[in-house]
């Protein structure tokens, strides 16, 4: 066993102990409504027109090239769907999978903390050392402590992986927030952006993202972009938008079948 100290997920246990107790589960997101009808009928015809091999690796090129125009049109991102987009099998796979292909021992990666649970493990996983960073508590919510952050940069940290908006504590990255953390930033760190609740942001704000600076794009940046949203909610597949050489190094590890990605 690679991880004797990691026990079931938080999610697990809160899910058991709310069957238990018959209370409202608030760990978890329990959707009370299935499927959008045309979404299932898009998936239907699928399955009786499209092969059901393996996808190719990246994805299916058409919805790969749908998530770039989508990413232009609500948050002003411009991406290659061939080069720079990656569909995956759920963000955590995505976030676990970036991690084994550009991390390894002797390197370090800075945690945003609190985080969510499968950040640590992966990293783990990977042979790099966690460096866990708490946000910090200010009246009207919480912010990142800078000068912590800067301290616990180094040579040897090969990421900061960053979840915006942030669960559990609802924080969002700002626009000045990602340049001021491009002035500490060592020259090689990458930055890991999981961005899985952008499509949720409720005061009309498109989301800040590391790929809107232009000193940060082009260094080995990697930011995760995936839906921990029912899929049917936010009409498009957990993605990774990275530079082509990153998204070269990670794409060998994903797959689904064509009628999934066809839909």
């Amino acid at each position: 066993m690679k991880l004797p100290s990691f026990g079931q997920s938080i999610f697990s246990e809160m899910t058991e102990l709310a069957q238990k107790q018959g209370a409202i589960n608030l760990a978890q997101g329990f959707p009370e409504f299935g499927p959008d009808p045309e979404l299932l009928q898009c998936f239907h015809h699928a399955l009786d027109t499209h092969s059901a091999q393996y996808a190719p690796m990246p994805g299916l090129l058409a919805l790969r090239e749908a998530i770039a125009q989508d990413q232009n049109r609500r948050n002003a991102l411009s991406y290659d769907g061939a080069s720079e987009i990656t569909a995956v099998a759920g963000a955590t796979l995505g976030i676990f999978s970036a991690l084994q292909a550009l991390c390894g021992p002797s390197d370090e990666v800075v945690i945003l903390e609190p985080a969510f649970d499968c950040y640590r493990p992966a990293v783990l996983m990977a042979g790099a050392k966690p460096i866990p960073l708490a946000l910090k508590r200010v009246p009207d919510g919480f912010q990142i402590d800078w000068p912590a952050l800067k301290s616990a940069l180094n040579s040897r940290t090969k990421a900061i992986l960053i979840n915006s908006p942030h669960n559990p504590t609802g924080m969002v990255w700002t626009i000045e927030d990602w340049e001021q953390l491009a002035r500490i930033l060592p020259k090689e760190t990458m930055v890991m952006s999981d961005e899985v609740y952008e499509a949720m942001m409720l005061d009309g704000q498109s989301l800040a993202s590391p790929h809107h600076l232009p000193e940060l794009r082009a260094r080995p940046t990697t930011p995760q972009a995936g839906s921990l949203v029912p899929s049917w909610l936010r009409r498009d597949a957990p993605v990774c938008c990275a530079m082509p050489t990153n998204s070269l190094l990670f794409r060998r590890r994903f797959r689904l079948s064509m009628p999934f990605w066809s839909s």
